[in-house]
Parts: structure tokens; C-alpha cells; sequence
């Protein structure tokens, strides 16, 4: 076919060189991709195109650098027809496109057109149904109209009377979406009583398995539950991760052969690489290294492939997403055995695979450079590191000692890092100032640990920082010392107010619970609110009204009641999480 495209009124307007990506659909886990060389014709571009047989949908792209024309936020997409007639899927196809939202297509969630989309599908072929009644179920859930919760609901109690345990554990899935919380519990009870071998069964076996601390009476238990339930054709990850805890026993324990003998029983090809550096790291910390380097060789070898001859393969970037670290540790191991050449080989492998401000890297790198004495190499990288704010305790420790080791003096220090520090804020501030958003802030009122009710309401004229988490989120956690160095900068300003809302609790009397937490751990200069779950619904309603999907999340409110901020994650850089936070504060309060 032929594509004809005017650019007047896109952002490619006026683009001398404009590219085009078509996308050839199978289904929406099996996207292809090309580019095409359009032709200039006047005022428009003009391409011939050829859709392959097995191809349902297509969507093309535009763009010309940055700038990307994907029809505000619509996409290009379109469904292949043959005969005059839309083939089965297509429909179905977009409406999941639609559905989720695709960035690589630049095409936005839109509900309502994905629904009409997945309705055209179903009247003009029933039986796509079975292929794409997930989605379906997804769309339902997400309605606010009444009418479709309740056709939801219909069609989950039609599922529990089906006699397999897929459809009982997408029912209670999709009951939970719904907040029908006693159903879910009801179900989730019923499922293993009548599904005695199934998949939910075998994990709570596996669990068990977990929670035991004594190798052998593990290795008891694996068999026990390895003969009820017989490995199949979707349980060999779960097994493997059973394999490779009970590896872990016994290698903390100095059961070397043991330990081994369960790597060796480790067979997932995408994942035997994250078992054998699991089992690996447990054998560095009880100083078996010569055991260990064979482990993480294993691991190195078995991740490359995926990057290397095997990167096209389903999987691939699960597979090689540990590949830096089993390096690091490697190259830890043979610096701990003064094997400094060696060992540079290796981090400078993990440097190259991972973000160069991955600080336990770059710290092995500098210590690894030191001993070879390349001083002035590894000073660069450190500096690197607090230029972003990546830089841990020790590492500016190191700073320090080849400062004063390449000057012959400790003279100006101070006045140096003070300079980096000052590059981090500007640079911060930059970036910050680009992403400032302007949306009113849910109201809400919640209890703190002292039974004390607090308003949003009520702090109206402060900018108010919210930080929602959980006891145990660990990126929650690793981010406190962070905030409660903010805390302290700013605990004699009364314009500014910190609120740290304990939400998504799974524990059954949370509010005690959180007050040991916090007392334990010395962070009693917060002022904690409790998110508490709704005994109707099920859900926490604070972080439900701002829409927070994962925690750590932080929200900067101003003085006006209006989100400014919105972040979330911990990338575990605190220098860099203090600055951001002062810097958000600072914009919000000149807004």
C-alpha cells in the first residue's frame, strides 16, 4: 500500500529530514519494527509499504530527532483488512494498545476508545473472547460506570464455575480490582482446599520451605515438596528459586559441597545466573572465594550469551540484568586476593554494563585503580560521583585521602567540595524547574502516631512534602536517612512542614507496629500519618486519591494547596535525595 503523510501543523513541520518507523503487529507481544525512506513529494512524504501475511495491526511513526508526531498522543494505528473484512485480532490488538498506552508509539491510555475498540472485536468474532478477556476484565475494572463494575462481577462468579484454578485466581485478581475484599479472602481460602496440587498450593508449600533457617531441614523439606508436586512445564523458575534458597542454607552454614550440589540442580537458562551469584555472594561473606569466582564465572558466561548470540531471545534482558554485578563481585573477590590486574578487568566490564553513578562500581573501580596507583584515574571517578551525588561515606573518604595524596595538602578541601556541591544544585535546579507541575493536592485527614488528627486543609500558607511508604518497602527505608537530614535542615522553619504517610500496611495492628518501627530506628523527628485501609473497600484512600501506583513516592505541595512535585523511587544516592528535596522546596516556595 501506499502511505502518504503531510507533516503541516505537527511538530516535524518544517523538518528538513523527517524518519519514519513502521510497526508490524502480531500481537501485542510480538511487535516488529523498521524504518521506511520516504520520498519528498511537494508538500507531503510518500512511501510504499508491504504489510506481511501474519501481521493483524500496523502503526507508524514520525519524527525528526526529538521531535515525534504521533498525532497527540492518538498514534498512527491502523487494522489490516482483507477481502474488505477486519481480520480476527486487530481490534483486540488496538483496544490493548489503546488500553495501556504505548511510549514507543507515543500513543496515550484512552479507555473509552479501547473499550469500543474490544466491543467491535468481540460482536464481529466471539471467540477472540478467550484471547483477550484479561484486558477485557481490565476495562471493566477501570469504568467508573456502575453497569460495568456489575457486568465484571457476573462474569467473575461465571468464572469460579469453571474447574480450573487459572480462572479461580483471575477471579479473585479481578475481584480485588473491584474491592470486593471478602470475596477475594473467601476465594483465596477455597483455592488450595479445592486445588490441593495446584499452583497456589505449591507456593504456599514453598513458602514454608523459605522460612526455614537449618539447611538440612530445608533439604528435607524441598524433597518432601518437590515429590507432591512434580516439576512441570511453568514451574521450573518457582523451583529454581527454591533450589537456589536452600543452596544459600548451606552455604552459610560451610556446606560446600552442598551448596554446589544445588546450583548444579538450578535450570532456568534466563534465570541460573541470578541463582548461582545468590549462592555465590553467601560463599564471599563466609570467605570461600575460590568457590565463589566459579559460581560468578558461571553467571558472567551465562549472562553474556543473552547479550551477545542469544540477545533476540524472549527473556534476553531479564537474563543480563545482573551481568554488571556478578562482574563487581568478581572483581571484589580478586582484589581481596591482591589480583589488582585482574580485578580491573572485571569492574571496568560492570562499568560499562550499568549507570555510571552505580556507587558500590564505582567504589571498587577507585579502590582497584588506588592499589594499581592510578591516583589521578580514580580521583576523576570519584569526583564524578559527587558531582551527582552518588557519592557514599567511604567514597568521600577516598576523595579526601587523594586530595591530600595528589596535592601533598589538605589546603582548599573544603572550598573544593563546596564547589562540586554547588555544581549538584545548579544542575538540579535546572532539571527540576523542567519538570514543575501545577495540579491542586487531594485534601485528606489522618491520624499521626499520637492519635492527633491531620489536615491537609489546615496547612494551607506551607509547603507541605509528603512521603508515602511502608515498613517493608526497603527503597522506602534506605531513603530515610535522606529525609531526615531534610528534616533537619528545615525543623525551626515553620513555613515548611514534612508529612511521612505510612500506607499500603500489611500487617494487622499497623499503627503499633509502625511506632516500634520508628522508635527502633531512631526517626522520631517525623511526623507519621497512617493510610489505614478502608474495612468497606479494602483500599488505602489517600494514596489511592493521588493515584500513587508505587512507593517510595514524594509529593511537594505549595503554599496554595497545588502539587508542584511529584517523584518516586530511591535510586539509593542520599546526597543527591537531600539536594533534590531542598531544591524542590525552594522552587515550590518561589512559585
Amino acid at each position: 500500500m501506499t502511505i502518504v503523510y503531510n507533516p503541516r501543523g505537527t511538530v516535524v513541520e518544517g523538518k528538513v529530514h523527517i524518519s519514519v518507523m513502521i510497526y508490524y503487529c502480531k500481537n501485542i507481544d510480538e511487535i516488529d519494527s523498521g524504518e521506511i525512506k520516504p520520498i519528498a513529494d511537494g508538500n507531503t512524504l510518500r512511501a510504499e509499504i508491504k504489510i506481511p501475511d501474519s501481521v493483524k495491526v500496523f502503526a507508524l511513526k514520525f519524527f525528526n530527532g526529538e521531535n515525534v508526531d504521533g498525532s497527540n498522543g492518538k498514534g498512527y494505528i491502523y487494522p489490516i483488512y482483507k477481502n474488505g473484512q477486519v481480520v480476527q485480532g486487530a481490534m483486540g490488538i488496538m483496544s490493548q494498545i489503546y488500553f495501556w498506552g504505548d511510549a514507543e508509539l507515543d500513543v496515550k491510555v484512552d479507555l473509552a476508545q479501547s473499550k469500543k475498540f474490544m466491543q467491535q472485536e468481540f460482536e464481529k468474532f466471539p471467540s477472540s473472547k478467550e484471547d483477550f478477556v484479561i484486558t477485557w476484565y481490565f476495562l471493566l475494572a477501570a469504568s467508573s460506570n456502575e453497569e460495568d463494575k456489575a457486568l465484571l462481577e457476573k462474569e467473575l462468579y461465571a468464572l469460579l464455575k469453571i474447574d480450573r484454578e487459572r480462572e479461580w485466581e483471575a477471579a479473585s485478581y479481578f475481584f480485588a480490582q473491584i474491592n470486593k475484599v471478602d470475596v477475594v479472602d473467601s476465594v483465596q481460602k477455597e483455592i488450595p482446599r479445592k486445588f490441593p496440587k495446584g499452583e497456589l498450593a505449591r507456593k504456599e508449600a514453598a513458602n514454608e520451605i523459605y522460612e526455614e533457617k537449618d539447611a538440612k531441614k530445608m533439604e528435607l523439606m524441598y524433597k518432601a515438596w518437590i515429590k507432591k508436586f512434580p516439576p512441570n512445564a511453568s514451574s521450573q523458575l518457582n523451583d529454581d528459586y527454591v533450589r537456589a534458597a536452600v543452596g544459600k542454607a548451606f552455604a552459610k552454614e560451610n556446606s560446600i559441597a552442598k551448596a554446589l550440589e544445588y546450583a548444579n540442580m538450578i535450570q532456568n537458562e534466563m534465570w541460573s545466573a541470578e541463582g548461582y551469584a545468590g549462592i555465590a555472594e553467601v560463599l564471599m561473606d563466609n570467605g570461600h572465594y575460590s568457590t565463589a569466582k566459579a559460581l560468578l564465572k558461571r553467571a558472567i558466561d551465562n549472562s553474556y550469551e543473552f547479550i551477545t548470540t542469544r540477545k533476540n531471545e524472549e527473556g534476553a534482558r531479564f537474563a543480563v540484568a545482573g551481568y554488571p554485578a556478578y562482574n563487581n563481585m568478581h572483581a571484589e573477590i580478586l582484589y581481596h586476593e591482591k589480583k589488582y590486574q585482574e580485578a580491573l578487568a572485571y569492574v571496568k566490564k560492570a562499568f560499562e554494563h550499568t549507570p555510571k553513578t552505580e556507587a558500590r562500581i564505582n567504589s571498587n573501580y577507585a579502590k582497584i585503580l588506588i592499589a594499581l596507583g592510578q591516583d589521578k584515574e580514580a580521583f576523576e571517578k570519584i569526583e564524578e560521583l559527587v558531582k551527582t551525588g552518588h557519592a557514599t561515606a567511604e567514597i568521600k573518604a577516598m576523595l579526601r585521602s587523594l586530595y591530600v595524596k595528589l596535592k601533598s595538602t589538605d589546603a582548599g578541601y573544603d572550598e573544593y567540595i563546596g564547589a562540586l556541591k554547588k555544581e549538584l544544585a545548579v544542575k538540579m535546579k535546572e532539571e527540576l524547574a523542567r519538570k514543575m507541575i501545577n495540579l491542586p493536592a487531594p485534601l485528606f485527614e489522618l491520624k499521626d502516631l499520637t492519635g492527633k488528627t491531620v489536615s491537609l486543609k489546615d496547612l494551607k500558607g506551607k509547603t507541605v512534602i509528603l512521603d508515602f511508604w511502608a515498613t517493608w518497602c526497603a527503597p522506602c527505608i534506605r531513603s530515610f536517612p535522606a529525609m531526615k537530614i531534610a528534616v533537619t535542615k528545615y525543623k525551626d522553619d515553620p513555613s515548611v512542614k514534612f508529612l511521612f504517610i505510612h500506607t499500603m500496611e500489611n500487617v494487622a495492628d499497623a499503627t503499633t507496629y509502625v511506632k516500634k518501627f520508628i522508635e527502633k530506628n531512631n526517626y522520631r523527628s517525623f511526623q507519621v500519618l497512617m493510610d489505614l485501609k478502608n474495612s468497606e473497600t479494602g483500599s488505602n484512600p489517600v494514596v489511592e486519591s493521588f493515584k500513587v501506583n508505587g512507593i517510595p513516592a514524594k509529593f511537594v505541595i505549595d503554599k496554595n494547596g497545588n502539587i508542584r512535585f511529584s517523584l518516586a523511587g530511591f535510586d539509593g544516592a542520599e546526597d543527591a535525595a537531600v539536594e533534590e528535596i531542598i531544591v524542590m522546596i525552594e522552587l515550590a516556595q518561589k512559585s
